[in-house]
């Protein structure tokens, strides 16, 4: 159950390319010109952005950078080729530069091999006596002890600002970064230009003079992503009109859909088509253990507080209850984790450590902050009966709040946007229904279910008696083989209001007898 796919590594013409032209200015500039050249600010501006692009992917997808992790794979890339050529060439300069450079030689060697020979530098570069020494043999190393310095801080960086964001500001970790960034970055160009008039020659190896570069490309990384996901959610909303595209109205009022309309999402957008919090970095729980809670609808004075917790199958319920939210006043709070269930075992396997440690951390957090009404998934696949986790995650909140089921959508035998591609007919890439549900509802066949479910079978707007559809209302049902598009959850809106309607006016007769 895994919404977002995991890119593939592949080679990246333009890094190698601008890598390349950074090379030659700094080549061309040294032996032609006798003069310092821009090439190493490129190399940093672009360590920079291919840094935060790597830490951000990590910290997003698993909550957190490993520290021992990260360090012993930068070691590996750059320490161990690095201390090659520093003992090769400390070597043959022992061996053919006279004695009374040793010294010297073995000072900036072991600034090289430790990651700041642009400090040894610095100083040399505003000591007196030390102006007249021979070139370092080892002078070069000044940017990569730069890049190590700046290459070591940067996690610890991402690592505290996200905690800030997540546990002090309770603000979007991105944005909060990108402020962080620009505060940092006004700071470093200040302090640079200030240090250049006073003392040129130490401002040119002094990190801190040097920590805007990084920071104006790791600003740019983020401003980039956040721009893209705005065009992307500007893409994703066509405008449609209603009657040409009913959605589920059609199956519900057993309507053919008007004819001459291409299906929407279009192939270009389906892949994308996905509920609006994807977009929010802030709200994926997907590799992490602590709870991430994201409310939408947020008012002084709701009438109701609902919870949607669990996986993508949960997820993609999130369009139609967010229209909901308005219609009928309730808070939606998102407890988003994909590829995991609302459920405390895992018997068949399925599940990772991490999905079922959150699963604990957020049965802990609703016990202690319970909302009126928990909605989440009641069935998995086509089995007959509900699964055992899930009834027990249900039991621990009984007499604490109120669980709404609703039974999980047919899954489909083939990829939907692709049969759909090649398809003559709609109908080819259908199934029968008794391939996408099993006969009987799963919670008439399963003993132990607690008081506090209630549950609501929406299968009838996927599927008609016989037949599980790929396109209805000229809506396209699923994205892949069994997630719901947003567009096609939109219009489910309507026919999920009156179970979950019933289901809080349930919590009000509860509540008045409670109250006598």
């Amino acid at each position: 159950m895994t919404d977002l796919r995991k890119p593939e590594k592949r080679y990246r013409p333009e890094i190698k390319g601008i890598r390349t032209i950074a090379t030659l200015l700094i080549a061309v500039y040294h032996i032609w010109f006798g003069r310092v050249s821009g090439g190493v600010d490129v190399f940093f501006i672009l360590s920079g952005f291919l840094m935060t692009t790597s830490l951000l992917s990590r910290m997003e997808r698993m909550g957190t950078i490993k520290l021992g992790e990260y360090f012993l794979g930068l070691s590996r890339r750059l320490f161990t080729q690095a201390l090659l050529v520093i003992v090769v060439v400390g070597g043959f300069s022992l061996l053919f530069l006279p004695q009374i450079q040793w010294g010297e030689i073995i000072t900036h060697m072991t600034a090289s091999i430790f990651y700041y020979e642009n400090w040894r530098l610095a100083f040399d570069a505003v000591d007196y006596l030390a102006q007249d020494n021979s070139a370092s043999p080892f002078q070069h190393y000044w940017s990569l002890g730069v890049q190590g310095q700046l290459y070591s801080s940067w996690p610890i960086l991402i690592i505290t600002v996200y905690f800030l964001a997540q546990k002090v500001f309770k603000t979007p970790e991105r944005k909060t970064f990108l402020v962080a960034l620009i505060i940092i970055c006004a700071a470093s160009i200040s302090y640079s230009v200030y240090q250049t008039n006073v003392n040129q020659p130490w401002a040119y190896f002094d990190t801190f003079a040097r920590v805007w570069e990084f920071g104006i490309a790791a600003s740019s990384t983020i401003l980039i992503s956040l721009y893209i996901d705005d065009v992307k959610a500007d893409m994703l909303v066509p405008v449609y009109d209603e009657k040409d595209y009913p959605g589920a109205r059609a199956i519900f009022d057993k309507t053919e859909a008007p004819k001459g309309f291409e299906p929407i999402p279009s192939p270009l957008a389906i892949n994308q088509d996905l509920p609006a919090f994807y977009g929010q970095m802030e709200c994926l729980g997907k590799g992490q253990i602590h709870v991430k809670k994201c409310s939408f609808n947020e008012s002084d004075n709701p009438d109701y507080t609902i919870a949607l917790v669990g996986g993508s199958h949960s997820g993609h319920w999130f369009p139609a209850l967010e229209i909901l939210a308005k219609e009928m006043n309730f808070q939606l709070d998102l407890y988003n984790h994909d590829g995991c269930r609302f459920t405390n075992e895992d018997t068949e396997n399925h599940l990772t450590k991490t999905c079922l440690k959150w699963n604990a951390n957020l049965l802990k957090h609703l016990q202690e902050n319970p909302p009126d009404l928990v909605f989440t998934t009641s069935t998995l696949n086509k089995h007959d009966t509900v699964p055992v986790g899930y009834i027990g995650q249900w039991r621990q909140l009984e007499g604490i709040t109120t669980v709404f089921a609703v039974r999980d959508n047919p899954r489909m035998k083939k990829d939907i946007p692709s049969c759909l591609e090649n398809a003559d007919n709609p109908l080819e890439c259908a199934i029968t229904r008794d391939e996408g549900v099993s006969k009987v509802l799963p919670w008439e066949n399963t003993e132990g279910i607690p008081s506090n479910v209630i549950f609501a079978d929406l299968t009838d707007y996927f599927c008609d008696d016989q037949i599980c559809y790929p396109v209805i209302g000229n809506v396209i049902v699923y994205r892949d083989n069994n997630h719901l598009t947003a567009q096609y959850a939109k219009t489910l809106a309507p026919f999920l209001k009156k179970p979950l309607q019933e289901a809080l006016e349930s919590l009000d007769v509860m509540s008045e007898k409670d109250s006598f």
